[in-house]
């Protein structure tokens, strides 16, 4: 996708892409932080938000398929060997989210790929762009991708912002 928007693009083109920060949530829930996800409570709702753990929230936020709640609805629970996932190496991790073969809902909303931002960085740099570099919420060099919330609305609290130049 990304070596043809590259082509498509023209030259001193700018993408911006904002996705999950894999590396920030994971390390995150290693450190059993599960408060800083309080926002997202409501889209399992769970009567007892004590009874979430780790897993809900990582397999949500990057490998939506493998939650055990979909649509609102406790579906499934997790193997023991998923409940010693956040044991391993963050590359570990990433690398067990991106491994399947799972297709998205009708709506698009599950995610079902994850990034660090070196990842990314490296993938776009990769790709060919001349100029990659790290941003932030509403910190873009082009005036119309700082618009809120056509493109910075999306939980800038977790996620990773990255401009790549043509």
């Amino acid at each position: 996708l990304l070596s043809a928007l590259y082509k498509s693009m023209a030259p001193k083109g700018v993408i911006r892409i904002i996705v999950p920060d894999a590396e920030f949530i994971i390390n995150k829930l290693k450190q059993n932080k599960l408060d800083y996800f309080a926002p997202m409570y409501s889209i399992f709702d769970f009567n007892n938000v004590y009874e979430l753990n780790s897993l809900d929230f990582l397999y949500h936020l990057l490998s939506t398929p493998r939650c055990r709640f979909i649509n609102k609805k406790l579906n499934k629970d997790y193997s023991e060997d998923e409940y010693l996932l956040l044991e391993k190496s963050n590359q570990e991790i990433i690398d067990f989210c991106n491994n399947h073969n799972f297709v998205n809902n009708k709506e698009g909303s599950f995610h079902l790929s994850c990034y660090s931002s070196k990842c990314m960085m490296d993938i776009l740099k990769k790709v060919g762009f001349s100029e990659v570099n790290l941003s932030a919420f509403m910190q873009s060099d082009c005036l119309i991708l700082r618009d809120v919330p056509t493109f910075d609305g999306t939980h800038p609290w977790y996620s990773t912002y990255i401009e790549a130049i043509k």
